[in-house]
């Protein structure tokens, strides 16, 4: 029964990360982004992170933008697309130490 359990795990794994790949990259360019309208901060210290063009394998979702908490000796660095011979790739937007 374990083997059979891990083995359906290992699969499992296997599949979410083919899925993962599949819609890696987007094969046409990206919309322009969308005109937001940011609501109130939720109090201080926060900041704004713009929404972003999302490759759903298929086709482009506006993911919305979002308030997050600003982080101690940090600088946030937005996502990106960037073109490249396989595509157009989207590269997560990350905190990083300044």
């Amino acid at each position: 029964m374990r083997r059979l359990t891990r083995w359906f795990s290992l699969g499992g794994l296997s599949l979410l990360l083919m899925a993962g790949c599949a819609g890696y990259y987007a094969e046409t360019d990206p919309p322009a982004s969308q005109v937001e309208v940011r609501v109130a901060a939720p109090g201080p210290n926060f900041f704004w992170v713009e929404g972003y063009w999302r490759w759903s394998s298929r086709q482009y979702m506006w993911v919305p933008g979002h308030w997050e908490r600003s982080r101690p000796r940090r600088v946030y660095n937005p996502g990106r697309w960037e073109r490249n011979e396989r595509g157009w790739r989207w590269h997560n937007g990350q905190w990083r130490h300044e």
